[in-house]
């Protein structure tokens, strides 16, 4: 089993979302459209250091904005994020089409929900050690910095034979707090438009194969912390080192 709800936390709403991957998305993004709004607005100040105006509405083209270099660095920032989305369409297309439903139930630029899904920072809020060349350290004294301060921690623990296979996974999830507001429970069945290699006169046939999985979740996000129907579950820990990413999207990995 996985302990997906916080101790002693009874204020986590539960969301369930159902159908195929666009209407999910959908349904994600049109049930928490405000919660989205404000992790975008958060995550754009404190991760990605974006300095959006005052009245940033998230939608594309947005609202007009007369300070060049704000705007200019929101264009980059969002160009750079849409770029994984061959990425991710590498992996499963049906990824791009769920965060684009959560874009379209939300009523934001996807651009947003791509930059969401692909950020990598995973860093606790606060300034890194810079390297030589600026950029945030990723070498032992980050790691050293983040052993000072405690991050999150990940237990497994096996249940007794005589109880049958499996057993417990659980962490601790040290990040901001004003998001710790926004963060629920997601029940997701799943439906594929068809079950991997299943075809049918030599083209993909609708099928009745679902994915069942339960998931602690941060609005806007497609993978988190949780467990699916085959009893696999997700833990997510605290990066130093970026170099093991290689390009891979990390919330991707978890769905």
């Amino acid at each position: 089993m996985l302990l997906v709800r916080p101790a002693g936390d009874s204020s986590i709403q539960e969301h369930v979302l159902a159908g195929t991957a666009a209407e999910i998305g959908f349904q994600h993004g049109h049930k928490l459209r405000v919660p989205i709004q404000a992790m975008i607005r958060t995550y754009a100040r404190d991760a990605f250091r974006l300095d959006l105006h005052p009245k940033e509405t998230f939608k594309s083209p947005g609202i007009r904005d007369d300070h060049k270099a704000r705007a200019q660095a929101k264009e980059a920032f969002l160009d750079l994020a849409y770029s994984f989305r061959e990425k991710i369409a590498m992996v499963d297309e049906e990824y791009c089409e769920e965060i684009e439903g959560i874009a379209k139930g939300a009523e934001v630029d996807p651009r947003w929900i791509y930059a969401l899904n692909c950020r990598t920072e995973l860093l606790p809020p606060r300034e890194r050690p810079p390297s030589a060349t600026g950029e945030p350290s990723t070498t032992a004294a980050a790691a050293a910095a983040v052993d000072e301060d405690g991050e999150c921690s990940t237990v497994w623990m096996r249940t007794n034979e005589k109880d049958g296979p499996g057993g417990v996974l659980a962490q601790n999830w040290d990040w901001l707090e004003e998001l710790k507001q926004y963060i629920c429970m997601l029940r997701i069945k799943r439906r594929r438009k068809s079950k991997p290699g299943t075809k049918k006169g030599g083209a993909e046939t609708d099928s009745s194969w679902f994915a069942d999985i339960l998931m602690l979740a941060e609005p806007g996000i497609i993978g988190k912390v949780g467990v699916n129907h085959h009893g696999i579950a997700t833990a997510l820990n605290l990066i130093t080192d970026y170099s093991v990413l290689r390009g891979r999207v990390v919330y991707i990995a978890c769905y």
